[in-house]
């Protein structure tokens, strides 16, 4: 791997020829200067791969003189059955063990030439979805008209925003970066967390099919590659949590004065019961509320949805439902659970939630817990 400055750029002269962005450039260059590894006393270089070496590094500063120019060489050796990758400064001999992603940073391959954008297609172009993974099994296609039909599970309304952004999310696929012209075991796509089915319009030339497989989680996401497409790169985990998330219907949950004309809040045998006015909703019985607290549970349930179904079929002891939080029972005039129970509180994506569970709804929720609050504290 030969790559130099360039102007805003790189160059990359070996092992192929071609331009290097700036922004792929500096961070490949920082993995490798920044990379850390554990040393390794009394090292015997014959049994580590350092006598000879397999390879070596050198990079060269810039400088106004050759004087003040900096040059480093490190030797690399072999890995070992601990999958660690030794390496050996030549300035003082110490030798350090890499992990397989410092190591990576070492290969002469050619991904800094490769552009990190892989697909270009529309919401109207999309055509049809599916995902597998170890806790996700959905099928999705658009219909002439537009509408996104969910297909698998059967019998289920698609949340509309969430096939949006997985749509969106496989539409403009930005790689990370690129790891490596190959695949390793490491990376975990042969047996992948996620494997993704979809097809798209290309105009003229009909309708494109393509397979996506998601792997070991690393640094920035998770191991990725496209099925015909050399190069393993990195996708970026805001898309992948686009894809492995169920596109269930999430308003399950809203309470609005046009379908709801009463609402009972229980917790703790404690109950506060409040009735349609207008387009909100005021107390009616029960624990006594400022006008401004009943307020603002109103404007709670008219506007509450769940994050996300995180599983279909029974809830599971620990979550809470044989003793919930609150529950909440709403008569309808129109279609919707007649009541939804807030279990316990846990984490979520980095995110403080509580799980919920709606009546005729065969699916566990997670709702955000500054939304579960309102409810669990009115009173």
């Amino acid at each position: 791997l030969d790559l130099a400055r360039k102007e805003s750029g790189f160059v990359m002269r070996s092992p192929v020829q071609g331009e290097v962005e700036l922004e792929p450039g500096n961070r490949r260059i920082e993995a490798i200067v920044l990379a850390e590894g554990e040393l390794v006393l009394d090292a015997k270089a014959a049994d580590l791969g350092l006598e000879p070496p397999t390879g070596k590094i050198t990079l060269r500063s810039s400088a106004e003189s050759d004087e003040a120019v900096v040059e480093e060489t490190v030797e690399i050796g072999r890995v070992g059955k601990s999958g660690k990758l030794a390496v050996r400064r030549v300035a003082d001999g110490m030798v350090l063990e890499l992990d397989p992603d410092a190591a990576r940073t070492l290969e002469a391959d050619s991904t800094l030439i490769r552009g990190l954008r892989l697909l270009d297609f529309s919401g109207s172009d999309f055509r049809s979805l599916e995902v597998r993974g170890r806790s996700v099994k959905q099928t999705i296609h658009r219909e002439a008209s537009g509408q996104i039909v969910l297909d698998v599970p059967a019998g289920k309304s698609a949340d509309t925003a969430l096939t949006g952004d997985a749509i969106h999310e496989l539409g403009r696929l930005t790689a990370d970066r690129w790891v490596s012209d190959v695949e390793e075991p490491s990376f975990g796509l042969a047996s992948p967390e996620l494997t993704v089915e979809f097809s798209f319009a290309t105009g003229d030339a009909g309708v494109k099919d393509r397979v996506l497989t998601v792997g070991a989680s690393t640094a920035g996401g998770a191991f990725a590659k496209l099925a015909g497409e050399p190069g393993v790169f990195v996708m970026p985990r805001r898309a992948i949590d686009a894809l492995d998330t169920w596109f269930l219907d999430r308003t399950v949950f809203t309470v609005t004065p046009d379908v709801a004309t009463k609402v009972e809040i229980e917790r703790q045998g404690k109950k506060l019961t409040l009735e349609r006015q207008g387009d909100g909703f005021v107390r009616a019985a029960g624990v006594e509320l400022s006008p401004a607290r009943v307020a603002e549970i109103s404007d709670t349930l008219i506007a509450l949805r769940a994050e996300a179904a995180v599983a279909l079929g029974a809830a599971k002891p620990a979550q809470g439902f044989d003793k919930p939080e609150v529950t909440v029972r709403v008569e309808r005039t129109g279609p919707g659970p007649k009541s939804f129970r807030i279990g316990v509180g846990d984490a979520w994506r980095g995110q403080s939630i509580h799980y919920v569970r709606a009546d005729g709804v065969d699916a566990t929720y997670v709702m955000a817990k500054t939304k579960a609050k309102v409810l669990i504290d009115a009173f």
